[in-house]
């Protein structure tokens, strides 16, 4: 697949994944009952998992890719902590994973294996699992139907923990993620950035608005 091509797919499930998010979102501070809007927010993070790893291919440096990142999830942090918990925003899993993905290509597996521990025990989002969806996605960008058994199999090993059970709806996206798509669309790559700590304030506040 060419760059062009490619930017325009990734822009297409990056539009997919911000909707899911959001509709996640909604359904956790505002509809709590309404377990379908979190299984459709499921397919949010193997989308971005998916962004993150073209992401790595791109970039011209993955350090400062990497310093975006954590830039972004320390001004995300707040309205993270006061609307969802006081835990890592995915911004830090996401910055770990290119973390993970840096150690693959430079071959430091120490790395890697640190970069695991410092996400499992922080209490990063999706953990080790998000981690290695990343990782999985870079590995076989270039030919996708070699990433769903190993991501398959380490999704089923993540919802076998009861609370992590809807995580299953997850794997409905790899049909996104695997489909060809023709569509031209092109999208800021700051949108996503700024979109995650302004939604999840607006939510907030829409949420005090309602108690």
């Amino acid at each position: 697949m060419d760059a062009t091509h490619q930017h325009e797919k990734n822009d297409v499930l990056k539009l997919l994944a911000i909707i899911s998010m959001l509709i996640d979102h909604i359904g956790y501070g505002l509809f709590p009952k309404v377990m379908v809007l979190r299984y459709i927010g499921r397919l949010a993070f193997p989308i971005f998992a998916y962004h993150i790893a073209i992401g790595c291919r791109y970039t011209k440096d993955l350090h400062r890719y990497i310093l975006r990142l954590f830039s972004f999830a320390l001004i995300s942090q707040i309205p993270y902590t006061i609307y969802f918990r006081p835990s890592p925003n995915i911004f830090f899993s996401l910055a770990f994973g290119v973390m993970v993905i840096q150690a693959y290509k430079e071959n430091k597996p120490w790395l890697a294996l640190l970069v695991a521990f410092i996400a499992h025990f922080s209490g990063a989002s999706y953990g080790i699992y998000g981690l290695m969806l990343m990782l999985f996605f870079y590995i076989h960008q270039d030919n996708l139907q070699k990433a769903i058994l190993p991501i398959i199999l380490i999704t089923l090993t993540y919802c076998a923990v009861p609370r992590y059970g809807f995580q299953i709806f997850s794997l409905f996206a790899l049909i996104p993620i695997c489909h060809p798509w023709n569509i031209r669309l092109h999208i800021n790559k700051y949108i996503f950035y700024w979109f995650y700590p302004a939604h999840i304030l607006l939510l907030w506040f829409i949420k005090q608005g309602l108690t």
